[in-house]
């Protein structure tokens, strides 16, 4: 099972911030379960067998940067917007934020895939973009290069599966202990990063190789808010990405079929989530 997805930056700190977190609290890692982004529906849609089981982050954490003469997300009409790939993240929000503001993707707005995150900020130095999509730490280079911040998109709270906990119905069906020692061990983890900023700076520090304060904490507080106290998968977030989805079984489906809170909800109602933020 993939614990993480580094094709986003984004999406790969907060993955690597809960499993680094996890594994000091619980000292072991689950192969059957894991952090995914929408890719958990997509192949579920294919025949797998997946199913999640917690959020983590259920809207996108992007800034949208771009060239200091577009004022709006609508002064991007007839020019390029950048992406880092096809069905990334970044795509899908992008779209969505079109959308949202009026425009037509591919018609009103080319979409431009650079690759990755420092290749969509060379896209953008160079002039072959308008704008682009982005989290921190690549917001400082952005700043640094002069590119004008357009857009806080995290708090457009638009739902959207950026990072989940996913795993099996089989895994779920017959190791139902393994979901909730996994699942207390996350909610563990998302309890100390809520309530200690120096020690999720400290583990933060180690995955991103830099003791650099000021970028530590700019992606600690952008990270912060979409951290649940009790955090349940959400129909809504799962629908917007079904809306999205190019497998045409996407629209005979229903969003309830992709996931299962029970667990989440079990531990809740023992105390233990509660018990969490009482020390």
């Amino acid at each position: 099972m993939t614990k993480a997805v580094p094709g986003n930056r984004g999406r790969f700190l907060v993955s690597a911030l809960l499993l680094a977190e996890q594994h000091r609290l619980v000292g072991e890692r689950s192969e059957e379960i894991g952090l995914v982004g929408n890719q958990g529906i997509d192949v579920a849609l294919e025949g797998a067998d997946t199913v999640y089981i917690a959020n983590t982050a259920s809207r996108f954490i992007f800034h949208l940067y771009g060239d200091p003469a577009v004022k709006t997300v609508t002064d991007l009409k007839g020019k390029v917007l950048a992406a880092t790939q096809p069905a990334a993240s970044s795509d899908y929000a992008g779209r969505m934020l079109l959308r949202k503001y009026g425009l037509v993707p591919d018609k009103d707005v080319k979409i431009l895939y650079a690759g990755s995150s420092p290749a969509l900020l060379t896209t953008l130095k160079t002039g072959n973009a308008a704008a682009g999509l982005m989290s921190a730490p690549i917001t400082f280079q952005a700043e640094e290069l002069g590119l004008k911040h357009i857009l806080n998109v995290t708090e457009l709270n638009i739902p959207f599966i950026f990072v989940s906990v996913v795993t099996t119905r089989k895994v779920i069906q017959q190791k139902p202990d393994a979901v909730i020692r996994y699942l207390r061990g996350y909610t563990e983890a998302i309890s100390v990063i809520r309530r200690d900023k120096e020690t999720t700076m400290k583990i933060m520090g180690k995955y991103m190789k830099t003791d650099n304060r000021q970028i530590l904490e700019a992606v600690y507080d952008e990270h912060l808010p979409v951290f649940q106290r009790l955090p349940l998968m959400t129909k809504e977030a799962v629908q917007a990405v079904l809306e999205v989805a190019k497998n045409p079984k996407a629209q005979q489906v229903k969003p309830e079929d992709f996931y299962d809170n029970s667990f989440l909800q079990k531990l809740d109602v023992s105390g233990f989530i509660n018990s969490l933020y009482a020390r």
